[in-house]
C-alpha cells in the first residue's frame, strides 16, 4: 500500500478515514484529558473535605447519592471555568497537528496565509477564533446557571 504525501502514518485512502485521524486526535486530547482530570480530581478532594459533606455522611446518605447528588455539582463549576478556554485552546492549538501531518484545516490556512503574508486571511481567521473564544466563554456562563441554581441572572433582592 503507497503513503502519501501526508505524515508517515496515514494512507490517502478515503477509506480509511477515521484510520488516520486517529493518531491526529490522540495528540490533541491526551494533554486536555490530563490536565481535566487532575484538575478534577483536586476540586473533587476539596469538595469531598467540606463541611456539608461530612454532615451528609454522618446523616447516612449512601456515598453513590453523595458524590453525584452532591459533590459533582459542586465540583464542575470550576472545572467549567477551565474546561473553557481549553477548548478554545484545543481548537487554535490544532494548526500544529494541522501541518505536521498535512490535514486541510482552519490552522493550516492560518499557517500558510502568515508564510505569505496573506493579512487578509490573517484577520479573518484570527476574528474566527475571537468569536469562537467569546461563544464558548458565553456556553461557560450558560452552564454556571444550568449546574448552580443560586447563580441566576435577573433576580432582584429587594
Amino acid at each position: 500500500m503507497a503513503l502519501s504525501g501526508r505524515c508517515c502514518l496515514f494512507y490517502n485512502n478515503s477509506s480509511n478515514a477515521f484510520q488516520s485521524s486517529i493518531i491526529p486526535m490522540v495528540a490533541l486530547s491526551m494533554g486536555v484529558i490530563a490536565n481535566v482530570a487532575r484538575f478534577t480530581r483536586s476540586e473533587m478532594i476539596e469538595v469531598m473535605g467540606s463541611e456539608y459533606i461530612q454532615l451528609a455522611e454522618a446523616k447516612g446518605i449512601s456515598r453513590r447519592h453523595l458524590i453525584f447528588h452532591h459533590a459533582i455539582r459542586n465540583c464542575l463549576i470550576p472545572v467549567i471555568t477551565v474546561l473553557g478556554p481549553i477548548i478554545v485552546g484545543l481548537m487554535t492549538g490544532s494548526m500544529v497537528i494541522e501541518k505536521i501531518c498535512a490535514i486541510p484545516g482552519l490552522g493550516s490556512l492560518l499557517v500558510k496565509a502568515i508564510e505569505v503574508r496573506d493579512y487578509n486571511v490573517i484577520l479573518a481567521v484570527s476574528f474566527l477564533y475571537s468569536v469562537l473564544y467569546i461563544v464558548v466563554m458565553l456556553i461557560v456562563d450558560v452552564a454556571y446557571g444550568i449546574i448552580d441554581p443560586r447563580i441566576r441572572l435577573g433576580k432582584d433582592e429587594a
